[in-house]
């Protein structure tokens, strides 16, 4: 399931080429303790990654506090977690 929201789902930002990437996208509203109310369009947005997602090596999570791009986890933080991912991978392979 999590490897379909990259391969053909909304994740597919975070695939990296020739490497199965399993991921999961979050979006949460920003609470605003002193208002007791939820901030009007703020959120924090996530990407999990996790690769190879046929035998995980590593997992990468990236969170980003009111994101300016979008308030979607993949359009926000899964090109960070693509690109860190990406660096890893062909350090273990060097």
């Amino acid at each position: 399931m999590m490897q379909a929201a990259v391969d053909h789902g909304t994740a597919r930002v975070a695939q990296i080429e020739n490497i199965p990437i399993a991921g999961k996208t979050g979006t949460a509203q920003i609470w605003d303790r002193e208002a007791n109310r939820y901030v009007e369009n703020a959120y924090v947005t996530s990407f999990l990654l996790i690769c190879p997602a046929d035998e995980p090596r590593f997992v990468v999570y990236i969170a980003v506090d009111r994101a300016q791009v979008s308030r979607h986890g993949s359009d926000a933080a899964g090109p960070a977690a693509r690109d860190i991912a990406g660096f890893a991978m062909r350090q273990v392979r060097e």
